[in-house]
């Protein structure tokens, strides 16, 4: 829709600049072929854009252009109210953008209960602390709808089910709540935070499904303070040569967000990591 307001725009400075070379009645004549032009290439890209937009199945036509009719035929008088319109439509959208990304519910009577009486106020907050304030709230409430989420807590279950499993069999358990098995041991110091550590890994999840891994006799240099807290904590045990089985809980690695489609929220991860030796810089 931003593109065919941009071509619009242009339309209508080239047809101004050719009225500003013309008589009046040219002009007259320009202005109403650029309404023509204008609102048929106009209806036509709208038209297109909200049919097959992300709410096209529930866009009534006819609704919108009523709104759009009494938009354009408000006097002076109006002009407030209609901002207002605009205002509370961009909210409308924010709502729906926090619910789906942030899994956050905005209340609309509660928000503009209280934004009527800031809107009305002779005083003004701190701006800064306020916003800070909205922040954190935001975060907090984000952090606690997305924890609750049923595939967040199935895989929460699942990771823990894991990992106790693996505990049983052996693996050495830390106290953040990682736990490991060394498939080979190495040789000198344990890696520190400041290094990079050349790499060959897999890492899968605990369906078995692998969603990264180096190929063949390939290595990555990565940092310890590159990574998630559960692989950092992992190559901090390392040395050079050595080569070890992690199972990482989903509070150590992703969390409650996740990663792209294939890790989900609380996903537990498990990587096969083989420490090649300290990266040396070229």
């Amino acid at each position: 829709m931003k593109k065919i307001l941009t071509i619009a725009v242009a339309a209508l400075m080239l047809a101004a600049s050719s009225c500003n070379n013309g008589s009046a009645s040219q002009a007259n004549g320009l202005d109403d072929s650029v309404s023509v032009a204008f609102g048929k290439m106009y209806g036509h890209g709208i038209s297109n854009s909200l049919k097959t937009g992300p709410d096209s199945a529930k866009f009534n036509a006819d609704a919108f252009l009523k709104g759009m009719e009494l938009a354009l035929s408000v006097d002076t008088a109006e002009v407030s109210k209609m901002n207002g319109v605009e205002l509370g439509l961009q909210l409308r959208k924010m709502q729906k953008s926090l619910k789906e990304n942030q899994k956050v519910n905005l209340n609309i009577d509660m928000f503009m209960a209280e934004f009527k009486k800031a809107f009305k106020s002779d005083s003004m907050p701190n701006m800064q602390e306020l916003e800070m304030t909205v922040m954190d709230l935001m975060q907090r409430a984000s952090a606690e709808a997305k924890a609750k989420d049923p595939e967040a807590l199935k895989n929460k279950q699942e990771g823990e089910e894991y990992l106790a499993k693996k505990v049983a069999e052996g693996y050495t358990k830390t106290e953040s709540g990682i736990a490991y098995k060394v498939l080979a041991e190495g040789a000198g110091e344990n890696f520190t935070a400041d290094q990079r550590i050349d790499l060959r890994y897999e890492g899968k999840l605990i369906n078995g499904t692998v969603f990264d891994a180096t190929q063949g006799d390939e290595t990555r240099a990565l940092s310890p303070t590159q990574v998630v807290p559960g692989f950092k904590e992992a190559l901090l045990l390392m040395k050079p040569g050595m080569k070890i089985e992690v199972v990482i809980p989903g509070d150590l690695a992703y969390g409650v967000d996740g990663r792209g489609g294939l890790i989900g929220p609380n996903a537990t991860l498990i990587f096969t990591i083989e420490a090649v030796g300290v990266h040396a810089d070229k």
